[in-house]
């Protein structure tokens, strides 16, 4: 009896410490709620955003398409070490934007963006309107926010002050969102090596149109500051066709400020560095080509690319007989400007004894209107010099040109001289070389009084039909 007491006992206590070794304390942490455990990491393989981007100007609306987005880690920099860069377009492809914002990884999870260190937008409009807003302005100035970044995915969301052409502020407000290294691939990218390619350009233009028979391709740098620093003009004729183009003959000219980061400014036209353009295929709108050369101080220019939309182009056939001129102010502004078209006919007429022949022209398909007249006193219309002036026998009454098209800031060219213009410092004159009953050529030197300024007139010359 005194055995099975004792065995009782002992079975009594193995099934209590058994059961108490099995029972969870009041104060486990697995009797805590399962939604407050913490979650395994997200699957951020599948998440993705749209290459998208919206903007307010002014309360007006704007929206688009991502073209072209990307990330450069970029040593030193400040106090930023990566750059993101987005641009996109319109669904008319009217309007083209350019964002840029620097980044410092390392503030995580904190936002990561230095609105003080060389942040910009660009915001161009047909090239009617071109708005920006940058770091090194107190005024005009626009602040990036980092809103959501996973994996190559982000989006960013900006305010601020940009500036038009005319320096006029205005407020913005929107986003976009962008997946890094894709987009529409717009074709409108510029690409090329100088001094044997110790510097390099590559960027997307702001602006690609046809205007008096030249292509004019203006451009900014995806890493540099932005206003419109890269410039191809080729001068076609008024259909864009395939071809080689040179500078020498007047027909191309180029110009470009490097990044802050290196020295110079290069420079070609006419008379100064040497180039080569070909344009390898015109298919619609788009052009594809590619150039070379050496500017003024003979750095090279290599591996020169260019891909480009333009705007509004309608093809023009060029006439048998044609007009064409360069005006170059100076190299240091990078202002050499080409323009062509047709003529429409010559006219010789007597008026109270003095003969005159008159040259009428057109551009743009009518839109941009030439125009010259020359008079002789005491003979006939003749080979020789007719020069703007007072008192000749020989004179050059008038010179009009002005351009329909505007140009990248808005302006159109205009160039118009008589007489009034001979005390502001014009001196021209047109050299007619051959005329008959039928047809007339001839040359024209000197400067012009324009919108900008007197200006040299170089490889200047027109035929015409009577």
């Amino acid at each position: 009896m005194k055995f099975f007491f004792t065995y009782t006992i002992i079975l009594f206590l193995l099934s209590l410490t058994i059961y108490t070794s099995c029972t969870k304390p009041l104060t486990s942490p697995l009797a805590e709620p399962v939604d407050t455990l913490p979650l395994p990491p997200k699957d951020t393989s599948t998440f993705s955003v749209a290459n998208e981007w919206q903007c307010v100007i002014d309360g007006i609306s704007y929206s688009g398409i991502v073209d072209t987005s990307f990330m450069r880690i970029v040593f030193p920099y400040y106090d930023v070490d990566s750059v993101i860069v987005c641009t996109g377009s319109s669904l008319d492809k009217k309007i083209q934007v350019h964002f840029k914002v620097t980044v410092d990884r390392k503030k995580f999870p904190g936002s990561g963006i230095n609105n003080n260190s060389n942040t910009y937008l660009v915001f161009d409009t047909s090239a009617n309107n071109l708005f920006v807003g940058n770091a090194s302005s107190a005024t005009e100035r626009v602040y990036y926010q980092l809103d959501t970044m996973v994996g190559n995915n982000l989006k960013i969301s900006f305010t601020g002050m940009v500036t038009d052409q005319h320096f006029t502020n205005h407020t913005i407000s929107g986003k976009f969102s962008c997946r890094l290294n894709t987009g529409d691939n717009e074709p409108n990218k510029f690409y090329c090596q100088i001094d044997n390619g110790t510097v390099k350009r590559d960027g997307f233009f702001t602006n690609a149109i046809l205007t008096a028979n030249t292509l004019e391709l203006l451009g900014v740098d995806y890493m540099d500051f932005p206003y419109s620093q890269f410039r191809l003009a080729i001068r076609t004729g008024g259909t864009i066709k395939p071809g080689i183009y040179t500078s020498s003959n007047g027909d191309v000219a180029f110009s470009t400020v490097p990044p802050q980061s290196s020295p110079g400014y290069y420079y070609i036209d006419d008379s100064i560095g040497n180039m080569t353009v070909t344009i390898q295929s015109v298919d619609g709108n788009i052009v594809r080509g590619s150039f070379s050369g050496t500017d003024q101080t003979f750095n090279s220019i290599d591996s020169g690319t260019f891909t480009c939309r333009v705007k509004n182009y309608i093809p023009q056939a060029d006439a048998a007989t044609r007009w064409q001129f360069s005006s170059w102010v100076n190299p240091s502004f990078g202002r050499y400007y080409s323009f062509a078209g047709n003529t429409t006919g010559a006219v010789k007429t007597i008026v109270n004894g003095i003969s005159y022949l008159t040259i009428n022209g057109e551009s743009d398909d009518g839109a941009s209107k030439f125009k010259m007249v020359v008079s002789s006193l005491f003979s006939p219309i003749v080979p020789g010099k007719y020069e703007l002036s007072e008192n000749y026998d020989q004179n050059l009454d008038t010179f009009y040109f002005k351009s329909a098209v505007p140009a990248w800031d808005g302006g159109l060219t205009v160039f118009q001289l008589d007489r009034s213009v001979y005390y502001l410092g014009a001196r021209t004159a047109c050299i007619i070389d051959t005329i008959d009953e039928r047809h007339v050529t001839g040359t024209l030197v000197g400067s012009l009084y324009g919108n900008i300024q007197a200006q040299e007139i170089h490889k200047a010359y027109f035929n015409a039909d009577f």
